[in-house]
C-alpha cells in the first residue's frame, strides 16, 4: 500500500464523496491485506536510494506490502508462509507468502454468503436481462416464485440466473462483459468506454548497470547458496515521488520474465546491432552462475489527463484501448535518463503504455 498524495486529493477530478471517507476506506482495507514492512533492504533499493537525487524534487515514499515479512506462518486459515526474498511476487508468488485474490476478496465472499459457490475455469461473456419487469425485490413477479432477473453466459448456451449481479472483472473485463452485453439489450450509459486514466503507468527497463542490483528473481535451487538478507526481495522494493506529481519505483523481475522483451522487441533503446548476441551470452553467464544480474525495472506512474478511451472490435469481440494524454512523460523519461547515468547502464523504454495494473 502507497499512501495517496496530498496532490491527488487536490485535483478537480477527485470526487467530492471520495473526500468524506477514503481514510475511512483505507483503515477498512488495512485489516483485510495486512501490509508490512520490509525488514530488509535490498540491493536495489540501495541503488535507489543513491541515484534518487535524480528524480526532481523528490523523497521517499512509504512502501507496504501484503506480504508476510514474519518468520511464522500467520495464524488464521487462511495464513500466508513466511516470504522467501525470491523477487518473483510479480508473477504470483510461488511459496504462499502474499495476499491475493483467493486470499482476499473470494474467501471473504464465501465467509459472508449462506450458499456461496464458486464456478472455476469459466470466463463471464455477457449478462442478460429477463424480459419481464415486474420482478419485486425477491425475486417474485406479483406475489408468485419464478425464475431469476438475470442470465449471466459463460457462452451462448450455457448460463446461470441470478437476482442481483456485481461485475467486478476489472477496468478491462467489465467494460468488455458491458459492450458485449450492451449487443445483446443491455441499456448503457453513453459514457461507457470513455474517460479512462492508467495513472500515468509507464514501465522502463535498467540493464547492465555498474552496481550490484541483482534485480532478478531467483529460482529454488539457489536459495541455498543465498542467505535471505542477500536476495532479491519483494517486487517493489523501493518507491519515490516527486512533487511535480509522477513516483518512480524499482522492481525486481521475476524468472518467467524473458530478459529479451524488456532489451529491445517491445521497448525503445536497442543499443546496436549486437545487443541480440550480448543478451544471449549475458543471459548464458547468469544461468550458469557467471555474473549477477545488474539489471532492474523501473516502473513510473502519476496523474495523466484520464482521457483514455476502451472500445470494442466487433469483428473479433476483442476490446482496444487508446491511451490517455499524459503531460508528465517528458519529465518522467528524464528522470530514468537521469538515474540510468547515475547506475551505469542501458536504458530500455516501453513501446507500449502499461496499463496491466494501475488503470
Amino acid at each position: 500500500m502507497v499512501p495517496t498524495p496530498a496532490r491527488v486529493k487536490r485535483d478537480p477530478r477527485w470526487p467530492k464523496e471520495w473526500q468524506v471517507d477514503w481514510e475511512t476506506c483505507e483503515a477498512h482495507a488495512v485489516p483485510m491485506v495486512n501490509p508490512q514492512d520490509n525488514p530488509v533492504e535490498s540491493a536495489t533499493a540501495t541503488a535507489m536510494r543513491e541515484a534518487y537525487e535524480e528524480i526532481e524534487e523528490s523523497s521517499p515514499s512509504l512502501v507496504k506490502h501484503s506480504v508476510n515479512f514474519t518468520h511464522e506462518k500467520e495464524p488464521d486459515s487462511n495464513g500466508l508462509e513466511p516470504c522467501v526474498a525470491c523477487g518473483n511476487c510479480l508473477s504470483g508468488c510461488p511459496h504462499n507468502a502474499k495476499k491475493s485474490n483467493d486470499k482476499n476478496y473470494i474467501a471473504l465472499a464465501i465467509q459472508a454468503s449462506t450458499f456461496g459457490w464458486i464456478i472455476l475455469h469459466s470466463e463471464v461473456q455477457y449478462i442478460v436481462k429477463v424480459a419481464n419487469e415486474d420482478y419485486s425485490e425477491n425475486g417474485d413477479i406479483n406475489g408468485k416464485q419464478c425464475g431469476r432477473r438475470w442470465h449471466i453466459y459463460f457462452d451462448n448456451l450455457e448460463y446461470i440466473a441470478a437476482n442481483f449481479v456485481i461485475l467486478s472483472a476489472g477496468v478491462l473485463g467489465t467494460t468488455q462483459i458491458l459492450f458485449q452485453s450492451e449487443r445483446r439489450g443491455l441499456k448503457v450509459s453513453e459514457r461507457l468506454g470513455f474517460g479512462f486514466s492508467s495513472n500515468g503507468n509507464n514501465v522502463a527497463y535498467l540493464d547492465g548497470s555498474s552496481v550490484p542490483i541483482n534485480g532478478q528473481g531467483l529460482k529454488k535451487a539457489e536459495f541455498s547458496k543465498i542467505p535471505l538478507q542477500d536476495r532479491a526481495g519483494p517486487t517493489i522494493s523501493s518507491s519515490y515521488t516527486s512533487s511535480v506529481g509522477f513516483t518512480i519505483q524499482s522492481a525486481i523481475i521475476p524468472t518467467v520474465y524473458p530478459h529479451l522483451l524488456l532489451k529491445g522487441i517491445a521497448t525503445y533503446g536497442w543499443p546496436n546491432n549486437y545487443w541480440l548476441l550480448h543478451d544471449v551470452i549475458d543471459k548464458l553467464k547468469y544461468t550458469i552462475g557467471v555474473n549477477s544480474s545488474k539489471g532492474m525495472i523501473l516502473n513510473s506512474m502519476g496523474y495523466d489527463s484520464g482521457n483514455g478511451r476502451i472500445t470494442l472490435d466487433k469483428s473479433t469481440e476483442k476490446i482496444n484501448f487508446t491511451t490517455p494524454d499524459d503531460p508528465l512523460l517528458p519529465r518522467k523519461v528524464k528522470a530514468l535518463q537521469r538515474i540510468t547515468k547515475r547506475l551505469g547502464g542501458n536504458l530500455f523504454m516501453s513501446r507500449y503504455r502499461s496499463m496491466s495494473v494501475h488503470l
